[in-house]
């Protein structure tokens, strides 16, 4: 029913897939999450977002069989995406990237800064 596909993607489930997906040290269950999180974004639209915000590649987000999925992905690719997933935050209804929040903390960092007159805090992005 929709009531429990909406239940199971707000209690983490396509998080779960998505961990499972790019847990490359147990290929069945890789191999089955990504068959799941295919269905499961077929029923929900907010699966769909997250593994969009995730995976971020298309070539990974249209692999329908592992062999398609590892042969489109680099171990640089399920690095960052592993990283995009950990660093998922809820804030309210949007989710803020790693990169995004680093950025704001980088701005706010600046204009602290600026208005104390302290020397500027450089880092990378």
């Amino acid at each position: 029913s929709d009531d429990l596909c909406q239940e199971l993607v707000d209690g983490g489930l396509t998080e779960t897939l998505l961990m499972c997906v790019l847990d490359v040290a147990h290929p069945v269950r890789q191999a089955a999450a990504l068959a799941e999180l295919h269905r499961l974004q077929l029923f929900s639209p907010k699966a769909n977002k997250i593994t969009k915000a995730v995976l971020h590649q298309q070539k990974l987000l249209q692999a329908l069989t592992l062999d398609q999925f590892m042969s489109s992905t680099t171990p640089e690719d399920l690095k960052l995406a592993r990283c995009r997933l950990r660093n998922l935050q809820q804030m309210g209804d949007s989710r803020v990237s790693a990169t995004e929040h680093e950025l704001q903390q980088q701005m706010m960092s600046q204009e602290v800064d600026n208005t104390v007159g302290g020397s500027q805090v450089s880092s990378k992005v």
